[in-house]
């Protein structure tokens, strides 16, 4: 059954933490993935949520036959797989197939989950994918590269459910950055902040900023601060009149640096609170 995203990041979310503590790979990630290949559940045959194919010669309780799409780059590779209903040019050099494949079945959607882990973890190919698992973007950029799926606008598929695993994960305020410097796109950072410890953040962050100076921001304890700060930086942001922050790409890491209070009141906008 096809869920909308607040629905699927819901019920899922708790297999992608799992996940996250056994590989350290973002828990956004691991959803954005699952909902790009089963179609936010409306595909997911089997609780099989990530697309992994099985041989013909598996136990028949671990495998089904399904349809599915492929982009491959000549008109004779039909007899990779079982059947093959259609065939279309795409562009030069590029045929998409219309096929029928083996793919892995589970016995429950945390059994897929657990099978995602362990498949990154004993493939090679996907390495450098793991190593950089903590950032959802430059994880994914990597497993597209390392040829998970034959769909060449893969890993733009996948940047873009990010943004909505981001927008609705339960145990997270999203702070949207706008990076003029990066091509005028947006990178999404979620700071962990459970609203059970949101007074007693604000209440440090606040009491830090009335000690800021013109050219300083105070050290934060959280990330969790940090996003409270942006938030107070702009409610003062009319008092500050220092020049706007000269950003590099730099600046911008998972760990959100320090910038200056009007750097951070012009550059960043807090969405969720």
């Amino acid at each position: 059954m096809k869920l909308t995203p607040p629905g699927f990041v819901q019920k899922y979310w708790k297999y992608a933490q799992q996940t996250q503590k056994k590989t350290d790979i973002s828990a956004v990630a691991i959803l954005a993935q699952a909902a790009v290949e089963s179609r936010w559940g409306e595909r997911a045959a089997g609780n099989m949520f990530f697309g992994i194919k099985a041989k013909a010669a598996d136990l028949p309780r671990k495998r089904q036959l399904l349809i599915t799409t492929e982009y491959l780059k000549s008109l004779d590779q039909g007899h990779r797989f079982p059947a093959v209903i259609a065939m279309a040019a795409v562009k030069p050099g590029l045929w998409k197939y219309r096929v029928k494949d083996w793919f892995r079945r589970y016995r429950t959607a945390k059994g897929s989950f657990d099978d995602h882990a362990h498949f990154f973890l004993t493939h090679p190919r996907y390495a450098a994918a793991v190593c950089v698992g903590a950032d959802p973007l430059a994880f994914l950029r990597e497993v597209a590269r390392a040829g998970y799926a034959t769909d060449p606008n893969y890993f733009d598929l996948l940047a873009k459910v990010v943004r909505a695993i981001e927008r609705h994960r339960p145990d997270a305020a999203v702070v949207r950055v706008s990076t003029a410097f990066g091509g005028g796109r947006e990178r999404l950072i979620a700071s962990d902040l459970r609203r059970t410890s949101r007074m007693g953040a604000q209440s440090r962050a606040s009491r830090r900023m009335k000690g800021c100076s013109r050219n300083r921001t105070p050290q934060l304890a959280s990330l969790a601060e940090r996003a409270l700060l942006y938030d107070f930086a702009a409610a003062h942001e009319r008092k500050a009149h220092c020049p706007k922050t000269q950003l590099s790409l730099l600046a911008i890491s998972a760990n959100l640096p320090r910038l200056t209070l009007c750097g951070m009141a012009r550059l960043i906008r807090l969405d969720g609170f």
